[in-house]
């Protein structure tokens, strides 16, 4: 295009190449020329950038643009070329350019040379200030839209690249959730069998069963939202009777919703025609919202409405919960948005819930809105359009069918906590005389709960706890000798509990594991920098967690143990026994035997409190000694006793190091010497 409106004004350009840069094969290419020939000696189609070998020195302007920013003059054209002649239209005695001007094209930010405009200069009109101006201002043009159409070329590479990913991925969703169905089936169909019969496993079949229905129902959700991610969703349109489908679905929920201590409302309306949608896509609809809106709700009431409006059958869960932040309102429905911090029943879920409804919604060519503010409640509005769409089916309207995906939904959400503010249930069964022995469970799961009792609960008295803040409550009122808390749950968090109790002096010393979902070598390194006494990721085998636990409650007994020894050498001694820091900043704990005042926690004044001020020099002067050679402390100076008056004492620390040979903390005594006489008195006297 450029070329072509340079070819229009012969006078100003007699001729006029456009050569384009190909970097990787290190190659310039025609993309244009006006007043010459493409292909001919004048005007050649590649010039190799490596040899140069080419009647145009465009590798000149590659090495440094700023060399040549306003251009190469390249004389002796006639020679050059040979037989050039004057562009047509020319007046007579027009002589042909003897001179062309190489101008680099450059644009972007790091002055990349994306080709080079060679003009030929017209004899009969001088090179000035003008003109050099306007093919400058011509190159720069030129320039800026060849790196516009690069970076347009890129952006187009990473769109379709990221395009190709996402393919990819929802390919292996879809493949790796058919792969999961055949072996649940196969699960399910005999663990259905046991749980008719009944016997002394009863309960354990039941729990097995109940969550393969779950992962049954997650590995459907995947594949429907891969499905409809790769286009290949269809629904099949049926005149349906949507205000009993609608009320038979939302009753599944009826128990659930008891259980959480929460009331129901359903208002559905009869509507004036029956509704063409998919009964299996509207039974996920209403079964997520109405999941949704328990999971989040803590007391008040779940309504479902539904009624027809104008050329419309409009739905509406409304909840009474806590609410979406004004933030997160526009991202509901993107797939894998979770809202951070919410308070909820559980802390399950995959993100893709609200995404598939959405989008189960647009395939009936409907509309679905939110509605929330924080701590008010949360509506869901969605709008299915009246009429008929897909092939015309005679007889009565579809009779409203729930299938499985509400049933398990329900029996799920039965299975959240109804209220977390309740006090945990103690239960004592332990296999062999430990009563002393008492663990904190902490698990958002209802089933996982009731499995850690069964499966500990034999040996240790277990107390359970629904999330991190009712467990950090229970710890606070009634130290426990371990906690085993998950790490995803609503309210509190595993590593906020772990932070909460390391911090409490009451509970800092408790042995804390922590349970997880999240495999990897860098979580469990994430959970132990944390201050996690261990590890355990999910799915583990019961002997190894029992184990687990067994030893860490062995390590405790032992740590309990040495303090005992610690603090009864301590009682029974004459002498002051203190614990500093590893840089003596603070003083961790004092028994001062009447003779210094106590104290039982870190005081960073220990200096003015204690120490002479005359002394505080030497004092500290021997201390920086002993930290530098990681060395023994030991120093006769004075003291200020309880009463205020001074008294004498010989103070002496030892470090304790740990394997890297760094000091931990320092270990001392002080002995009153008042009365006594000098160390060096005393060494005299003897």
């Amino acid at each position: 295009m450029a070329a072509t409106a340079l070819a229009r004004s012969p006078a100003d350009v007699p001729f006029a190449l456009i050569y384009l840069i190909d970097q990787p094969r290190r190659e310039a290419r025609l993309a244009g020329a006006a007043g010459l020939e493409a292909g001919s000696y004048a005007a050649p189609r590649v010039v190799d950038l490596v040899n140069g070998a080419s009647v145009w020195p465009v590798p000149a302007l590659l090495g440094d643009p700023s060399r040549h920013r306003g251009g190469m003059l390249l004389d002796g054209l006639d020679e050059r070329l040979g037989g050039l002649l004057a562009p047509p239209p020319s007046p007579p005695g027009a002589l042909p350019p003897r001179v062309a001007l190489l101008v680099p094209m450059v644009a972007g930010p790091d002055d990349t040379v994306h080709g080079v405009l060679v003009a030929g200069l017209n004899r009969h009109r001088p090179l000035d200030d003008a003109h050099r101006g306007f093919l400058d201002l011509l190159a720069g043009q030129i320039g800026a839209a060849l790196a516009l159409a690069h970076t347009r070329h890129r952006e187009r590479q990473s769109l379709e690249k990221l395009a190709e990913l996402d393919r990819a991925k929802t390919e292996f969703f879809s493949n790796v959730s058919h792969e999961f169905r055949t072996p649940l089936t196969l699960m399910l169909g005999p663990l259905e069998e046991m749980r008719r019969r009944g016997g002394e496993a009863a309960a354990e079949i039941d729990l097995v069963y109940r969550n393969a229905r779950r992962l049954l129902r997650l590995v459907g959700t995947l594949l429907d939202f891969s499905q409809a991610e790769a286009g290949r969703m269809r629904a099949a349109f049926v005149p349906t009777d949507l205000a009993g489908l609608t009320a038979d679905i939302a009753a599944m929920f009826r128990s659930a919703a008891e259980t959480a201590g929460l009331k129901l409302v359903i208002d559905v309306s009869p509507l004036p025609e029956p509704v063409w949608v998919d009964p299996e896509m509207w039974e996920k609809v209403v079964s997520n919202l109405l999941s949704n809106a328990l999971k989040f709700t803590w007391q008040g009431a779940v309504e479902v409405r539904l009624r027809a409006v104008e050329r419309h059958a409009e739905l509406i869960v409304r909840d009474s919960g806590v609410g979406i932040p004004d933030g997160d309102l526009p991202y509901v429905f993107k797939r894998f948005h979770r809202v951070r911090d919410a308070r909820g029943r559980t802390h399950e879920g995959a993100g893709i819930g609200l995404a598939l409804v959405d989008e189960l919604v647009r395939r009936h060519h409907g509309r679905i809105r939110v509605t929330s503010h924080p701590d008010a409640g949360t509506a869901f509005t969605v709008w299915i359009p009246l009429g008929r769409r897909g092939d015309p089916v005679d007889g009565a309207p579809a009779a409203p069918v729930v299938g499985t995906v509400a049933e398990t939904m329900a029996q799920e959400a039965a299975h959240w906590d109804g209220a977390l503010e309740d006090p945990s249930i103690v239960l004592d069964r332990p296999a062999r005389p430990a009563p002393e022995v008492r663990l904190l469970i902490v698990d958002d799961n209802a089933d996982m709960r009731d499995y850690l009792v069964r499966l500990l609960g034999t040996t240790w008295t277990v107390t359970v706890a629904a999330d991190g803040q009712q467990a950090l409550d229970l710890a606070r009122q009634s130290p426990p000798d371990l906690i085993l808390a998950d790490v995803m749950m609503p309210r509190m968090d595993g590593f906020t509990l772990l932070r909460e109790v390391r911090a409490d002096e009451t509970i800092a010393a408790t042995p804390v594991v922590l349970l997880t979902a999240r495999a990897g070598e860098e979580t469990a390194i994430e959970g132990l920098l944390a201050g996690a006494d261990d590890y355990v990721v999910k799915p583990f085998a019961a002997r190894e967690l029992v184990a687990r636990v067994d030893a860490q409650l062995q390590l405790a007994r032992s740590r309990r143990a040495g303090e005992r020894r610690f603090r009864a050498l301590r009682d029974a001694s004459f002498d002051v026994v203190y614990r500093m820091s590893a840089d003596w900043s603070s003083m961790h704990a004092l028994d001062g035997h009447g003779f210094l005042a106590d104290t039982a926690g870190p005081s960073a004044g220990w200096l003015d409190s204690y120490i002479d001020p005359a002394d505080q020099p030497e004092v500290l002067a021997a201390i920086g000694a002993a930290i530098a050679g990681k060395t023994v402390f030991q120093l006769e100076h004075r003291v200020r006793r309880p009463d205020g008056t001074l008294a004498r004492a010989l103070s002496r620390a030892v470090p304790l190091l740990d394997d890297d040979g760094e000091i931990v903390e320092w270990i001392g005594t002080a002995t009153d010497l008042t009365g006594v006489g000098s160390v060096a008195d005393r060494d005299e006297r003897s």
